[in-house]
């Protein structure tokens, strides 16, 4: 365990001193957005179809597609398709992103749901399962239901929406769609300065990250059980990577005759081989649902879920736990690099 706590701690300690430089020398956020449209035309073949099954979920509940925008002048590749529909005044969009984080592009894409009302109001439900550090507005209620389907969410929308109904929702046509974003994007930027959070500059007329920022985001990159984690997903990678490979262990190292002698007598191998070869599939395992389950924050879930595998290998031998977490690392992180690949969307 001391071993995993100076691993931890060393991880803590360059990602301050590397990380955070880095965080803050990341391009600004600029004070006004501007928009280009995308015709449908122009599309990938995989951002075609990626599009028509959302289409097709949306149109179910009676949303039609207005248009395809890009925010030409913001740091990240993006595209946004926007819907609406002529009996409910939500307005409903999807945004496929490609950022780089620690060097490494990831790809994302959700679908968010938003109903504006007469008092400033603002309702939204997103299926974003990633955190922010920043501060929510005020007078903007956020729904997360990370990984939910449309017509579910909608659902959930609608519930909410139904107990804001005296505040009267606003209904708005495609041509106010952009001045909207715009005029949000203006109040979300100009609340995280009063909250210290960004910082403006003139010379690029751009909102830049502050140290307070930067701290944050380290801060929930280092916690493995962040808002996007759902119980089911953490049992199923504690069972996969923690109570799989430590049974494995306990198992084929058992004294003799143990389970790795029993299958080396049907297998025609040596009992050190079988019991070897079962403990490195069990690990792989294990870091392949990390990998899945926590996604970039894979490091600090193979940590924390390794532990168990790693204590019970330390008895046995000094390399041997620091081998068994490479070796769960490396299938998470083979795992997260597979998955982001299939989501490449731009």
């Amino acid at each position: 365990m001391s071993g995993e706590l100076l691993v931890f701690a060393i991880v803590v300690a360059l990602t301050l001193v590397v990380g955070l430089p880095r965080i803050l020398r990341l391009p600004g956020l600029p004070r006004e957005l501007l928009f280009e449209e995308v015709p449908d035309a122009t599309l990938t073949a995989a951002q075609s179809a990626h599009l028509a099954r959302l289409d097709a979920l949306l149109d179910r509940i009676q949303f039609r597609p207005v248009f395809n925008i890009r925010v030409t002048n913001l740091p990240h590749a993006n595209l946004s398709r926007f819907y609406t529909s002529a009996a409910d005044p939500a307005l409903l969009l999807t945004s496929l992103l490609r950022v780089r984080t620690s060097g490494v592009e990831q790809n994302a894409d959700y679908v968010e749901m938003i109903t504006r009302y007469r008092d400033g109001t603002e309702l939204a439900t997103l299926n974003s399962a990633v955190t922010t550090p920043f501060a929510q507005v005020p007078q903007r209620v956020v729904q997360r239901v990370p990984g939910m389907d449309p017509v579910r969410m909608k659902e959930r929308h609608d519930k909410a929406a139904a107990e804001l109904l005296a505040r009267e929702p606003l209904w708005l046509g495609p041509g106010d769609i952009l001045e909207r974003w715009r005029e949000s994007h203006r109040r979300w930027c100009e609340h995280q300065e009063t909250q210290g959070l960004l910082r403006y500059e003139r010379s690029s007329d751009s909102y830049r990250l502050s140290a307070s920022t930067g701290l944050r985001g380290i801060a929930n990159f280092l916690n493995p059980l962040g808002r996007e984690m759902t119980v089911s997903r953490l049992l199923a990678a504690l069972v996969m990577a923690a109570v799989l490979p430590s049974a494995a262990i306990l198992a084929v190292k058992a004294p003799s005759p143990n389970l790795a002698d029993q299958a080396a007598v049907v297998l025609g191998l040596p009992a050190g081989v079988v019991a070897n070869a079962a403990i490195a599939i069990t690990l792989v395992a294990g870091g392949v649902a990390i990998g899945l389950v926590f996604g970039q924050k894979h490091f600090v879930g193979t940590l924390a879920l390794g532990l168990a595998p790693a204590l019970i290998l330390a008895s046995r031998s000094l390399p041997a736990p620091f081998m068994a977490l490479g070796a769960m690392e490396w299938a998470a992180v083979q795992t997260h690099a597979w998955r982001n690949r299939r989501r490449r969307l731009l």
